[in-house]
């Protein structure tokens, strides 16, 4: 496992909504955490350095990972409890299938 020093700009995907209504004006700076991961865990959110979105078709062939270990590390990433979640899936489902696009939470 490693510890993984992120740092997220802009407003967070749940505050969306909420600040669009607020009346604040002050830019969100950094929000800075420090994320435990396992090895295939730090090597797909790495991939999130050089572009926004993946599919899993896309970080399967980036990462050469065999599918059981890739799907496992996916969807703790991604399905886990919300609160938890670091990267956003589309669809909203717990199954992981090749078109399936994942974000930056």
């Amino acid at each position: 496992s490693a510890d993984l020093h992120a740092s997220f700009f802009g407003q967070r995907r749940d505050d969306t909504a909420e600040s669009a209504a607020s009346s604040s004006s002050k830019p969100a700076g950094p929000r800075k955490h420090i994320l435990q991961v396992s090895t295939y865990q730090m090597c797909i959110l790495l991939l999130f350095n050089n572009r926004d979105k993946w599919t899993y078709e896309e970080i399967k062939t980036e990462t050469d990972m065999p599918d059981r270990e890739l799907i496992r590390a996916l969807q703790s990433l991604a399905v886990g409890k919300l609160a938890q979640r670091v990267l956003h899936k589309e669809p909203k489902t717990k199954e992981i299938e090749p078109l399936h696009i994942f974000t930056v939470n």
